[in-house]
């Protein structure tokens, strides 16, 4: 017979001192990492994403819309949210102040320890607790994700509190299933307005349901108001992605927008790819990119299947997104070798069931299970240590302090205060403007512009404001701007042109 592990009161959990001492502790870790990066000069890594999701979210909270800018392709619940926050801190003048979405996508990950602590608790104590959440902590993927601008952070808490509560859901009784399954109906509703992985959530959830409505069909009782509540419940969590597509059909007169755009934007890479190929993606990158903790928690999963298969109750949704994006992979629709960071929620998944059987073979095997225990711990600190060691920024240094070269100059004076620059990539686009914050006052133009526009260029430069700041790249427009006695300041790649 399976075992199954018992339900329990999520407050008292919730509340437990020995939680809140695990998440103040594992906090206490992850801080010290993100200032040791910090000092060492981490731009945010290898992703333009944390710069283009910073810019949405400022420019819906300039003019709120039910539905984001970009394309009709990235759902909207990240933008709201950060958004709003703009809104509620614009007195201080702060404009796209980039650390806004950083300390929401925190405290969603402050969630998520929550989360995993209860998860672990229920399976083997405040120990058990306490060392999931400190594999968490340093977990180098889910640092550089919540260390930026991504929405990982906050689909990856839903996820796993869903978990949690299809366990809840799974071991009630099936006619006490209604407030959680309100709950879990909830959760998919606001995970399947954050990413398109919050589809394959909404979808288990959907069909979670269908045993209990068969059950209440056939019992004897009348359960007819159950009945109608789940179906109020399916409804509201379809309304994402049917809402969501008709508005596609509505405006690019192709109801599957998003998909035939994933699908042209892949075309080029793993849509090049044989489908064998494409079905091998999901596993190389998984165990390519997080190899201490893949292996360790499928070696888990093996275990408890075998031992005690209800521990993975918890698990049957993050396993069943994981094998969602597995198929989009084998579509062409997603390339997870691109973005490993489309993985994290599995591992954070997998951390709870690693930090028991830890747990468990440090007590069951003497001084041997100890030692084992201490030395595969290790091999995980010294894997993800080694990650965030060598972790690698996408843009050069020149590219941050430059930006903060311009937030100097717009900050004297943000108001009667324009920089000209010069722009041939997104770091101009977008990186520079977004690093700068006050991105609106950046006038963007080439170097052909320049040339043509005026041979003096002090008088082209004031044609956009009185008080300029010219960074331009070609060097011999700079070399002109030092012949006719104006400043000249290099950074790189970078000359900065002043009065």
């Amino acid at each position: 017979m399976a075992i199954t592990l018992p339900t329990t009161n999520p407050k008292k959990i919730l509340w437990d001192k020995s939680g809140l001492i695990a998440v103040l502790i594992t906090t206490v870790i992850r801080i010290a990492i993100y200032d040791w990066l910090y000092k060492a000069n981490y731009f945010y890594g290898y992703s333009w994403d944390t710069f283009s999701r910073t810019y949405l979210s400022y420019l819906w909270f300039q003019k709120p819309f039910l539905f984001t800018p970009g394309g009709g392709y990235w759902l909207p619940f990240q933008f709201w949210i950060v958004g709003i926050t703009y809104k509620f801190l614009s007195p201080l003048n702060l404009g796209a102040e980039i650390l806004v979405p950083v300390v929401i996508n925190n405290f969603f990950f402050l969630g998520t320890l929550f989360v995993i602590y209860k998860i672990a608790f229920r399976m083997g104590g405040r120990t058990t607790g306490l060392l999931a959440c400190v594999l968490v902590s340093i977990f180098s993927e889910d640092i550089f994700t919540s260390y930026s601008a991504f929405s990982e952070p906050i689909w990856c808490f839903f996820i796993l509190l869903a978990a949690y509560y299809t366990h809840e859901y799974i071991n009630k009784d099936y006619e006490k299933r209604t407030l959680t399954a309100l709950i879990l109906s909830v959760i998919a509703f606001l995970a399947a307005t954050t990413h398109y992985i919050g589809w394959f959530l909404m979808a288990f959830v959907c069909l979670l349901f269908i045993p209990t409505v068969v059950k209440l069909i056939y019992d004897k009782e009348n359960h007819q108001q159950q009945i109608i509540g789940v179906l109020l419940m399916w409804f509201f969590m379809l309304i994402v992605p049917f809402g969501w597509l008709l508005r596609s059909y509505i405006v690019f007169d192709d109801f599957l927008h998003p998909f035939h755009s994933a699908a042209q934007y892949q075309q080029g890479y793993i849509g090049q790819m044989p489908i064998l190929e494409r079905m091998l993606i999901p596993i190389s990158t998984l165990f390519g990119n997080y190899t201490a903790a893949a292996w360790g928690g499928l070696l888990c999963i093996i275990f408890w299947a075998i031992k005690k298969p209800g521990i993975l109750t918890y698990l049957s949704g993050v396993l069943f997104i994981f094998f969602g994006l597995w198929l989009t992979t084998i579509m062409a629709y997603s390339a997870p070798y691109q973005e490993p960071r489309y993985f994290v929620f599995l591992i954070l998944g997998l951390f709870p069931l690693i930090a028991y059987t830890l747990s468990y073979i440090w007590s069951n095997f003497a001084v041997i299970g100890k030692t084992v225990s201490i030395a595969l711990f290790l091999v995980y600190v010294i894997s993800n240590s080694y990650q965030v060691y060598t972790y690698k920024n996408y843009f050069g240094p020149d590219v941050p302090q430059t930006a903060k070269q311009s937030l100097l100059f717009l900050q004297k004076n943000p108001e009667k205060s324009v920089v000209i620059l010069e722009t041939d990539s997104f770091a101009e686009q977008t990186v520079i403007p977004i690093t700068g914050k006050y991105f609106w006052k950046y006038e963007h133009v080439t170097a052909e512009e320049i040339s043509q526009s005026s041979d003096n260029l002090s008088n082209y430069f004031k044609g956009f404001a009185r008080n300029w700041l010219g960074i331009i790249k070609s060097k011999e427009i700079a070399d002109r701007a030092r012949a006719q006695g104006l400043n000249v300041d290099q950074i790189g790649s970078y000359y900065l042109i002043s009065p």
